[in-house]
C-alpha cells in the first residue's frame, strides 16, 4: 500500500497585535468556533503531556478527538497531535502566529496520511 501526506496551509493577516491574535488561536474556545463543535483542554497534564478535546460534526454524526500537545513555542506556534484508536495515522494540526507590519499573520496547517489514491480527495 502507497502512502502519501496530505497537508493544507491557511493564513490570514488580521489587525491585532501577535499576543492578542496568539491569545486567541491558541485557546480552545477558538476550535469551538465551527458550527455544531466545541472543545476544552483537559484540565490536568497526564503522562502523555497536554490534551485537548474537540467534537465535531462529520456527516450526520458527531465525533470527537484527544489531541496531544506535542510542540509549544508559546506565544508562536503550538502544535497538536490526534490520538485515537480509529485512525490509521494522527492528524497533525500546527498554529501559528507571526508579527506582520499590519499586525500578525495566523497560520493553520492541517496534515495527515492516506493511501496514496485517496490524496486527491
Amino acid at each position: 500500500m502507497w502512502l502519501s501526506t496530505v497537508e493544507v496551509t491557511r493564513e490570514a493577516v488580521v489587525a491585532a497585535p501577535p499576543e492578542r491574535a496568539w491569545s486567541l488561536v491558541s485557546d480552545s474556545a477558538a476550535w469551538s468556533l465551527r458550527r455544531g463543535s466545541f472543545a476544552f483542554d483537559v484540565p490536568e497534564i497526564t503522562a502523555a503531556g497536554r490534551l485537548r478535546c474537540w467534537c465535531f460534526p462529520l456527516g450526520q454524526s458527531l465525533r470527537w478527538w484527544v489531541l496531544e500537545v506535542r510542540e509549544e513555542i508559546p506565544g508562536q506556534l503550538m502544535r497538536l497531535e490526534s490520538r485515537g484508536v480509529e485512525q490509521e495515522s494522527p492528524w497533525a494540526f500546527t498554529l501559528s502566529v507571526q508579527p506582520h507590519e499590519r499586525g500578525a499573520t495566523i497560520r493553520l496547517t492541517v496534515s495527515f496520511t492516506v493511501q496514496r489514491e485517496q490524496q486527491a480527495e
